[in-house]
C-alpha cells in the first residue's frame, strides 16, 4: 500500500495508530493492576493527610507550650532581677 506524498504525515500517523491500538488494544476500563495502583494512591494520600493533621494539630501544642514557657522565663528573670536588686542593697546596707 502506498501512502500519498501530499498531506502522507497525517495519514501515517493515523496508520500507525490504528496499527499500535490494534496490536496493543484499548478498552475504556482500566485493568485491574491500574486499579490497585489506584488503590495504593489513594492510601498513601489518606495515610499522608492524617499524618498532615497530626503534625499541624502538634506544632499548634508545641507553640502553645513554647509560649508558656517564654512566660515563665520572662517571669524567673524579674524574679532574678529582684533578688540581684535586694541582694546589692543589702550588701550596701552592711557595708555602711
Amino acid at each position: 500500500m502506498k501512502l500519498p506524498e501530499k498531506g502522507g504525515m497525517p495519514v501515517r500517523l493515523v496508520v500507525i495508530t490504528l496499527c499500535f491500538m490494534m496490536v496493543v488494544g484499548c478498552t475504556k476500563y482500566a485493568s485491574t493492576d491500574d486499579l490497585q495502583e489506584l488503590e495504593r494512591a489513594k492510601s498513601a494520600a489518606t495515610s499522608a493527610e492524617k499524618q498532615l493533621k497530626q503534625l499541624r494539630f502538634d506544632e499548634s501544642d508545641l507553640k502553645q507550650t513554647l509560649m508558656e514557657r517564654q512566660d515563665s522565663l520572662e517571669f524567673v528573670k524579674d524574679e532574678l532581677e529582684t533578688v540581684k536588686s535586694c541582694a546589692a542593697q543589702s550588701r550596701k546596707g552592711m557595708e555602711d
